[in-house]
């Protein structure tokens, strides 16, 4: 387990990734392209990914009980890191800290990022047949990401040349003294965007 000074430096790296991202005039930043793959992941906002080290984020779990709410989303020395925003059956999440649309989830689980203000679809999420996993497919049917749930658990992974990778995990944690709520705790592999597991995860938690 990662120390508390560890917790702070990793939350400090994210912040400073976050206010250095470039950020056009009246305009959403336009970290990838339509779509694009980082070290072949499906990325929503690049700047926001870790070559080196987990990302690990925490999810409280009380909203997600609600039909509308605003919540935080923090890293592990409890500094908000992203917000969420769940209205008219619609989830924006944004960066805490300048309010940066990054990513749209829609009720029909579909996961939008954003260009230049514009949103693009990255994929639909798609339950399986067993009611346990969910496939997220692109326009052309290929899939980028399954999700497996069982409860209290969902395991994210993808198919790499007939290997199946892990790309992250959403395990629900008891309070704790640096996270003193129930949550689920997010955390994305080397090179994976969490913010896109947070959509994935959201998207079959609340929709």
């Amino acid at each position: 387990m990662a120390s508390g000074n560890g917790c702070e430096c990793f939350d400090w790296i994210f912040r400073r990734r976050i206010e250095e991202a470039p950020v056009p005039a009246r305009q959403a930043p336009s970290p990838v392209a339509r779509p694009r793959a980082f070290s072949d992941n499906p990325v929503l906002y690049a700047p926001l990914v870790m070559a080196v080290g987990r990302v690990r984020l925490n999810v409280p779990v009380k909203p997600l009980q609600e039909k509308t709410f605003s919540m935080e989303i923090c890293g592990m020395a409890g500094v908000p890191l992203l917000k969420v925003d769940l209205r008219e059956e619609r989830l924006e999440i944004s960066l805490h800290s300048v309010g940066t649309l990054l990513a749209i989830v829609t009720s029909a689980k579909q996961v939008m990022g954003l260009l230049e203000e514009e949103p693009w679809v990255l994929g639909t999420l798609v339950k399986e047949a067993d009611g346990e996993r969910h496939a997220l497919r692109d326009e052309s049917g290929r899939m980028l990401l399954e999700i497996t749930s069982q409860e209290g658990e969902h395991k994210m992974t993808c198919d790499s040349e007939g290997e199946t990778l892990e790309r992250g995990t959403a395990v629900w944690r008891a309070p704790t003294d640096r996270v003193p709520l129930e949550h689920f705790e997010v955390t994305a592999q080397p090179n994976v965007d969490g913010v896109l597991l947070v959509a994935c995860f959201l998207a079959v938690t609340i929709f």
